[in-house]
């Protein structure tokens, strides 16, 4: 784990147990680590997308989701995004023996910050900012896919460990 994740990590422990003991709002316990997202989230995508670090994704994926969750971010628009994805996972399952996904993938990827653009525009003021959080992470994410099938695997797995988290700290 490199040093920035171990920097996220400390932060995304004392957010949770903030949020755990209900000491602050959820907005001012995620504070710091929305700063720090904002701050360094090209350098997380590196680590989690380029160098498969599967303890990075999950400081990153716990981080992302305390955020959201603190911002009100409605479950529904989580998982009306993790859907889009997931069907293209479900046609790249498809497509075995092949280290790069198929251009049909390719082109509905590509097309994940534009659906997260019109997610974050119609979101209110509170949550816009932890979407525009996402929005930069996921586009940074894409970014670094290009077509390489191992690091859409690595982006699912991250994404979907997005999705617990988010469960997590969001029972309803």
């Amino acid at each position: 784990m490199g040093e920035i994740i171990s920097n996220l990590k400390g932060k995304v422990e004392q957010a949770r147990k903030e949020l755990q003991r209900g000491e602050k709002r959820p907005f001012e316990a995620t504070k710091e680590v929305s700063e720090e997202l904002k701050k360094n989230y090209k350098s997380y995508v590196k680590e989690v997308i380029d160098d498969n670090d599967p303890k990075g994704l999950i400081i990153l994926a716990e981080g992302i989701a305390q955020c959201i969750f603190s911002a009100n971010v409605k479950t529904n628009q989580v998982r009306n995004i993790f859907g889009y994805v997931k069907k293209i996972e479900s046609t790249e399952m498809s497509s075995i023996g092949s280290n790069s996904i198929l251009d049909k993938s390719y082109v509905e990827l590509t097309l994940l910050p534009a659906k997260l653009a019109y997610v974050v525009g119609r979101a209110e003021k509170f949550p816009k900012e932890a979407l525009e959080i996402l929005k930069s992470i996921f586009d940074e994410s894409v970014e670094k896919i290009g077509k390489d099938k191992k690091k859409f695997k690595a982006f699912m797995d991250f994404f979907e460990a997005i999705v617990s988290y988010f469960r997590y700290y969001n029972p309803k």
